[in-house]
């Protein structure tokens, strides 16, 4: 039997390229049921979005009356989804995800047991291909990730990520809600031996990421707070 899958996806003050996005799945036939959760976006990216739910069919938005970040958007989409849906599939609103590799993962996510494992899209972040500010922040995490776990994980960042409604439903323990929700997450699927099934795919960035809204350094240092603080009530709860 096939796995239901909807595609979440969080959005803060996104751009144009947002429809493109939405264009290329449903060119693409991914027809999937789409949740958008709209962070307290600007007027602008509010219009785009609404745009978006007028334009296309099966668009579901959720809109926060306050800021709760990535991670707290996330999570707001975990506890709306219902249970007609098997599987959640995490994508970024920026174009950083190819159609043809969303694809790859909900196809690959029928053919494998999702109760106790996670599909991540893992892109390439190379000194060459990755702008600085992003790739120093992954090449920080993923060694860190490595001293701790002894396990290799090249994109720790990654948005573009599978998983069953079960499982998604513990990510609600944990406590992060920015940018360190889903390095957490890699943290407390090791913590629940939760296997990462890991998946290539592309890498692609947009006038070298200049529009990001990850703060390089700023949110590096965030991050790894959120993990030494993981780490130490983990250590203290046993």
């Amino acid at each position: 039997m096939s796995k239901k899958t909807i595609i979440l996806i969080p959005s803060h003050n996104c751009s144009r390229r947002f429809i493109n996005v939405i264009k290329n799945l449903r060119k693409n036939n991914i027809k999937n049921d789409i949740l958008i959760i709209d962070d307290k976006s600007s007027n602008g990216s509010k219009e785009i979005i609404d745009n978006i739910r007028r334009k296309f069919k099966n668009i579901i938005v959720l809109k926060n009356s306050i800021n709760l970040g990535q991670g707290g958007s996330i999570k707001r989409g975990i506890k709306f989804i219902n249970n007609k849906y098997h599987l959640i599939c995490t994508m970024d609103d920026d174009g950083q995800h190819h159609h043809n590799d969303v694809r790859k993962i909900i196809k690959i996510s029928n053919k494998i047991k999702l109760n106790n494992q996670i599909i991540f899209g893992i892109r390439d972040l190379n000194f060459r291909k990755t702008p600085f500010k992003s790739f120093l922040g992954n090449k920080i995490s993923s060694t860190i990730y490595k001293f701790i776990t002894n396990d290799s994980l090249k994109d720790t960042q990654t948005g573009l990520r599978l998983y069953s409604t079960k499982l998604a439903k513990k990510f609600l323990k944990i406590k992060a809600n920015g940018f360190d929700f889903h390095n957490i997450m890699n943290y407390f699927l090791i913590k629940n031996k939760v296997k990462i099934y890991k998946i290539q795919i592309k890498t692609i960035y947009f006038e070298k990421n200049k529009k990001t809204r990850f703060k390089g350094i700023k949110d590096t240092f965030r991050i790894l707070n959120s993990i030494s603080k993981f780490y130490f009530n983990l250590i203290f709860s046993r």
